[in-house]
């Protein structure tokens, strides 16, 4: 590697940032995915010449797009290290973006101390900077946090500062986090029509940006409300798109939560082996993405593994288990497919 491609890398990354979460954003994650070797390499080059701040930049730029394709563990190392290296604690735009992915990171691995610091510090720079969207994505770190935590009143206090912090700016699009989070406390409280109502605003504002990641993220948000609501049936269709979407996207941070939910309709059909191969496949997928499920979705993964044991013997539960594990991701799809095509 020499500075050159180095930079030609870092520049690449600046770009694809802007683009990742646009209409058209799978063509940019697509062009990282093709240098992603020679990423990693120009991470690794920027730090051996001790050129922390292109190495913290590069890790800012591109914790979205390893979020997504499942490349959480070397994120995390990115921005953990970054944010350690000398020189680099100066308030900045870049910064605030890279705590804010180390927050995310933190808070996924089931790190909420790590977290919780990254998420005040990020507070600190973006008022030290004067940014109010970063104080709004430091406000919804916090509110992950406590919703972890299952305070759902934290949840709501922090998520409605950020909404109000939106609103007042302007800005739309700083709105889909926070009526997600306020989405997300109701339906961990068993308010499910205030989570229905909030999903499906969020759903309707991101339609009309043109915001993929939340379309994907809420119809399937919608389709767990079916199935908590006692209608497995009614979620079939919200399913079948987000399935769909996902293939689509190739994001693979979805792909856990749709095999999960699809195995609740596979028990309502009354196909336990089926639905453990399903809830085996999310728990295998969930792992490779270093990605730990979202705190209002792990309760109800346990519950439909609690289900599945009780309804079959201890063998033949295990081998069913054993078999999900050892699925593909493609054909761990393949079977959600085949329990959203049949009514």
């Amino acid at each position: 590697m020499d500075e050159a491609t180095a930079l030609r890398l870092l520049s690449l990354a600046d770009d694809a940032s802007e683009k990742l979460d646009e209409p058209g954003g799978n063509v940019w994650a697509d062009r990282l995915e093709q240098e992603h070797t020679h990423l990693q390499e120009a991470f690794d080059w920027f730090t051996s010449q001790h050129r922390y701040a292109e190495a913290l930049r590069l890790a800012a730029r591109l914790w979205t797009f390893q979020f997504d394709r499942g490349y959480a563990d070397e994120g995390r190392r990115w921005l953990y290290s970054a944010l350690e290296a000398p020189g680099t604690n100066a308030p900045t735009a870049v910064r605030a973006t890279a705590l804010y992915g180390a927050g995310t990171f933190a808070f996924r691995a089931l790190d909420q101390e790590r977290a919780q610091r990254y998420f005040e510090e990020l507070l600190e720079v973006a008022r030290a900077i004067d940014d109010e969207s970063f104080v709004g994505r430091g406000y919804g770190g916090l509110a992950r946090l406590a919703l972890r935590r299952g305070d759902t009143r934290e949840t709501r206090r922090w998520s409605t500062e950020a909404m109000e912090l939106a609103r007042r700016r302007g800005n739309e699009g700083e709105t889909a986090t926070p009526l997600h989070l306020l989405a997300a406390a109701a339906r961990l409280d068993g308010k499910l029509d205030e989570a229905r109502r909030l999903y499906r605003e969020n759903l309707e504002l991101n339609q009309r940006l043109g915001h993929g990641v939340w379309v994907r993220n809420e119809t399937l948000n919608l389709a767990a409300v079916e199935v908590l609501d006692g209608n497995p049936e009614g979620a079939v269709p919200r399913l079948r798109e987000s399935l769909r979407m996902a293939r689509d996207s190739t994001d693979r941070y979805l792909n856990p939560y749709i095999l999960a939910w699809s195995a609740r309709v596979a028990l309502s059909r009354n196909d336990p082996g089926l639905a453990a191969r399903l809830l085996a496949a999310a728990q295998a997928q969930s792992a490779r993405n270093g990605l730990a499920m979202d705190p209002d979705e792990e309760p109800e993964f346990q519950k439909g593994v609690a289900i599945c044991r009780s309804a079959m013997k201890v063998a033949e539960f295990q081998k069913h288990w054993d078999d999900g594990h050892r699925t593909s991701d493609e054909e761990s799809l393949a079977l959600a497919e085949r329990i959203l095509s049949t009514s």
